[in-house]
C-alpha cells in the first residue's frame, strides 16, 4: 500500500497555534487517541450504557488526574525555579568569596617562600596564579550561564578580562616596589576592593539573567496552561452535554432498546427481529423463527419495581399480537410477579425476568421455556379426547370467574364493614346516668368483666374475647390456658 496516498492538511489557525505552542504533543498520537475514543462511543451505542458511562467517567477521571498533576508540577516548577535562583546566587557568592580567600593565601605564600630578588620568577608565578583565579571564576559562572546565551557570556568575559588586567598590574607594581611603599597589606586591600567590585559587576547581570530565565519559564508555563485549559473545558462541556442525554428517560430507553436488539440478533442469528417500538400494542420487539412460536419482548430500564399498569399493558399487547412474550426488567423487580414466573394467557406462554441486566443466559432460558411449553400446550389443545371445552367457551368461563371473584370480594368487604359498624353502634347504647343512680341503690348492677388470670392485666367484655387473648397469652407466658375466671369489678353495696 502506497503511504503517499494518505495526506491530511489542516487550515485551522487555532489548531496550528495549539500544536505549535506545544511541540511535545504529537498531533498523530493525539488524533488517534480521540478517534479511538469517539469510535468507542458512536460505533458501539448498542452496548451497555454502563460500559459507555464507565469509560467516559474513567477518561474524565484520568483527565482530571492529569490536569491536577500538571497543576501540581507547574507549581512545583515555579517553586523550584525560585529556590534554584536563590540558591545559585547565594552559592556563587560564597564560592567567589572562597576563591578570593584562596588567592590571598596563595599570594602570601608566594611572597613568604620566594625571594624578591628574582622578580622574573615571582612575576611568572603571580601571572599563573592570576590566570588560575580568573579561570576558576569563569568556570563557576559558566555553570550558571546558559551555553546558548552568547550575549551574557561576552559581557561576563569582558568583566573578567578587565579584572585580570587590573590584578596583573597590581602584582607587577608589588614586585617593582620591592618591599618599599607598596606593602603587602596595601596589595591585599586593593585586591579585596577590586574583587568586591568584580562581584558587584557580575551579580547584577547574573541576577538579571536568572530573573529573565525565571520569567521566561513562567510565561511558557502560563502559555501552556492557557492553551490547554480551553481544550479541556470544551472537552468537559461536550462530554457533559453527551452524558446529559442519558438523564432523559426516552434517550435512556432508546439506548436500552438498541442494546437488546443487538443482543437478540447475536443470540438468534437465524431469526427475524422486528423493532416494534413505534407500533401500537406491539411491545418493543417481535422475534419470528421457523417452526417456532413468535415471541414479543417488552424491555424496561426502571430504577424502581415495574408498576402493575405496565404489566397489564404487556398482557394487552400479547393478546393483540396473539403471541408468547418475555417481559424484561433490567435493573428492578416486577410488581406482583416473581423472577422467571410463567403465566399462560389464552394458550400463550408469558415469562417475567427481574434484574436481567442484559444477561444473555437469562434471555436464552426464557426463550427455551416458551419453546418447550408452547409445544406441550399445542399438543394438549389439539388432542380431541381432552379438548372438551372450546377455546371461546373457556375464555368466557375465565371472564365469568374473574367477575365472580371481584363480586365476591366486594360483598365480603361490604359485610365486614356493615358488621363492624353495627357492633360499634350496639356497644354505644349505654345509660350512664341510670347506671350511676342504680349503683347507689343496688349491688352488682354494672356489667361483669372477665380478667385474664395469666397476666392479670387484660380485661375482656365477653368469653370469646378472653379466650382469644389467653391463647396468645399462654404461649407468651409458657402456661396452658386455665379455665376462665369471672370477676365482679364492682364493689358490693347494700341498699
Amino acid at each position: 500500500m502506497d503511504a503517499n496516498k494518505y495526506k491530511l492538511t489542516l487550515d485551522n489557525q487555532k489548531i496550528w497555534n495549539f500544536y505549535n505552542s506545544n511541540p511535545g504533543i504529537d498531533i498523530e498520537t493525539a488524533n488517534l487517541f480521540f478517534i479511538d475514543f469517539f469510535e468507542n462511543i458512536f460505533n458501539h451505542t448498542t452496548r451497555t450504557s454502563e460500559n459507555i458511562n464507565s469509560q467516559i467517567l474513567s477518561f474524565m477521571s484520568d483527565s482530571k488526574k492529569q490536569i491536577d498533576l500538571l497543576q501540581s508540577n507547574l507549581a512545583s516548577v515555579n517553586e523550584n525555579v525560585t529556590k534554584i535562583n536563590t540558591d545559585v546566587s547565594r552559592d556563587m557568592v560564597t564560592q567567589l568569596g572562597n576563591l578570593k580567600k584562596e588567592y590571598i593565601e596563595d599570594v602570601r605564600n608566594i611572597i613568604s617562600t620566594n625571594s624578591l630578588t628574582n622578580n622574573e620568577k615571582i612575576n611568572s608565578i603571580f601571572d599563573k596564579n592570576n590566570e588560575i583565579l580568573v579561570n576558576k571564576t569563569t568556570l563557576l559562572l559558566n555553570d550558571v550561564i546558559p551555553k546558548n546565551n552568547e550575549a551574557s557570556t561576552r559581557q561576563f568575559q569582558s568583566i573578567f578580562n578587565e579584572f585580570h588586567k587590573q590584578v596583573t598590574d597590581e602584582t607587577r607594581m608589588l614586585l617593582q616596589d620591592n618591599g618599599g611603599q607598596k606593602t603587602m597589606s596595601d596589595f591585599i586591600a586593593n585586591f579585596d576592593t577590586k574583587y568586591t567590585s568584580l562581584l558587584q559587576n557580575v551579580q547584577q547581570p547574573l541576577y538579571t539573567l536568572l530573573t529573565a530565565s525565571e520569567n521566561r519559564i513562567s510565561q511558557n508555563i502560563i502559555g501552556l496552561k492557557e492553551n490547554t485549559l480551553p481544550s479541556q473545558t470544551k472537552l468537559i462541556d461536550d462530554l457533559g452535554e453527551f452524558l446529559g442525554k442519558y438523564k432523559n428517560s426516552s434517550s435512556k430507553g432508546k439506548c436500552g432498546e438498541q442494546r437488546l436488539n443487538s443482543l437478540l440478533n447475536e443470540l438468534y442469528p437465524n431469526s427475524e427481529i422486528t423493532d416494534t417500538t413505534g407500533m401500537k400494542a406491539s411491545g418493543d420487539f417481535i422475534m419470528r423463527r421457523t417452526n417456532k412460536p413468535n415471541i414479543l419482548f417488552e424491555n424496561k430500564e426502571y430504577d424502581y419495581n415495574i408498576p402493575k399498569d405496565e404489566v397489564q399493558k404487556f398482557i394487552r399487547d400479547i393478546e393483540n399480537q396473539n403471541s408468547s412474550g418475555v417481559f424484561i426488567s433490567q435493573y428492578s423487580g416486577i410488581t406482583f410477579k416473581d423472577n422467571f414466573q410463567i403465566d399462560i394467557n389464552k394458550g400463550n406462554v408469558l415469562v417475567y425476568i427481574q434484574n436481567c441486566e442484559y444477561t444473555p443466559d437469562k434471555i436464552r432460558l426464557a426463550v427455551d421455556i416458551i419453546d418447550n411449553l408452547s409445544e406441550k400446550i399445542s399438543d394438549v389443545t389439539t388432542d380431541e379426547d381432552t379438548n372438551v371445552i372450546s377455546k371461546e367457551m373457556l375464555d368466557d368461563i375465565n371472564d365469568e370467574f374473574h367477575r365472580y371473584i371481584n363480586q365476591r370480594d366486594g360483598l365480603v368487604m361490604v359485610l365486614r364493614d356493615f358488621n363492624k359498624k353495627m357492633t360499634s353502634q350496639i356497644e354505644d347504647i349505654q345509660f350512664p346516668t341510670l347506671d350511676k343512680y342504680l349503683s347507689q341503690k343496688y349491688a352488682s348492677v354494672k356489667a361483669r368483666c372477665l380478667v385474664c388470670d395469666l397476666c392479670g392485666d387484660f380485661i375482656a367484655r365477653n368469653k370469646q374475647s378472653l379466650s382469644a387473648h389467653k391463647r396468645g397469652c399462654a404461649k407468651t407466658n409458657g402456661k396452658p390456658p386455665p379455665d376462665t375466671i369471672v370477676v365482679n369489678t364492682s364493689d358490693v353495696k347494700n341498699s
